[in-house]
């Protein structure tokens, strides 16, 4: 049976659904932030290409708009986070939303890797939302808690001499 576009969102769906419930079960709160921002961009990406079809010939408008978005809510959750594994995901997604600078300024970068450079890193980013939780898990049997955010954008000298 052929691969259709629509039994592969819907594969995509479940792949990312499984992490958000992965992540609400056993991980933290920049797990559980990182991987409702992904479903959600995952649902605004496919709403938004049933008003404005995709074209194989230009920038894809929708998807531009949604990285946009991703890079800004994923930047914003690592700058918060008590983790690290949100840098590489950042990373990933600059480099995605980099592939639409490529694109508009060269129209003739194949379709392959503009769709690559656009989902390749996808599948690594739910990895290391799902390596984030067993480090999570992993920090809290070991240390019996694990904080998730930062108190604050910039630590004073007494929050600094205590660590």
């Amino acid at each position: 049976m052929p691969m259709t576009e629509a039994t592969l969102d819907i594969a995509i769906f479940s792949i990312i659904a499984g992490t958000v419930a992965v992540a609400f079960w056993r991980g933290g709160g920049p797990e559980r932030a990182v991987a409702i921002v992904l479903l959600a961009s995952f649902l605004f990406q496919n709403a938004g290409r049933a008003i404005i079809p995709a074209s194989a010939h230009t920038v894809d408008a929708v998807r531009l708009a949604t990285d946009v978005l991703l890079t800004l809510s994923l930047l914003l959750i690592s700058m918060r986070a008590r983790r690290f594994w949100p840098l590489p995901v950042v990373s990933m997604q600059l480099i995605m939303t980099g592939a639409h600078v490529a694109r508009a300024i060269e129209v003739d970068v194949s379709q392959w890797s503009y769709m690559l450079m656009n989902t390749g890193l996808s599948s690594f980013m739910l990895v290391l939302v799902l390596v984030g939780v067993k480090h999570h898990q992993r920090r809290l049997a070991t240390f019996g808690r694990d904080p998730s955010w930062q108190s604050s954008w910039i630590y004073s000298d007494r929050e600094m001499a205590r660590r």
